[in-house]
């Protein structure tokens, strides 16, 4: 039978027992341009306390990277992004990043209502 855990050398069982156990189940992996990236979905209230934030910015382009930043320094497990490191990776990795963590979130746009 093939390998099929891809997760990076650095992270063990026992690290995503731990994840888990801290945020539950909503634990997610993803390769994004070469790099992979842990990541766990926002909880409602973390949401609010960024969107709250988010809508002091004047700037609508300012407001949407700042969520996006945000989003990825809150959800972000491993590597884990903080301020001091967020400009170090390609620029479009946080946009998509940011993005799985909003899908993680309960964000996703794929369910389809049934008419009763």
């Amino acid at each position: 039978m093939e390998n099929t855990d891809t997760r990076p050398e650095q992270v063990t069982a026992e690290m995503i027992e731990q994840w888990k156990k801290t945020y539950g189940d909503n634990i997610y992996m993803v390769d994004i341009s070469g790099e992979t990236f842990i990541y766990r979905g926002l909880m409602r209230a973390e949401f609010k306390t960024v969107a709250k934030q988010a809508n002091m910015i004047a700037n609508q382009v300012d407001s949407n990277m700042y969520m996006e930043e945000q989003n990825v320094i809150i959800g972000s497990i491993y590597p884990k992004i903080v301020n001091e490191n967020i400009n170090s990776f390609k620029a479009g990795i946080i946009t998509i990043l940011s993005g799985n963590i909003m899908d993680a979130s309960g964000f996703d746009d794929t369910a389809t209502p049934v008419k009763l």
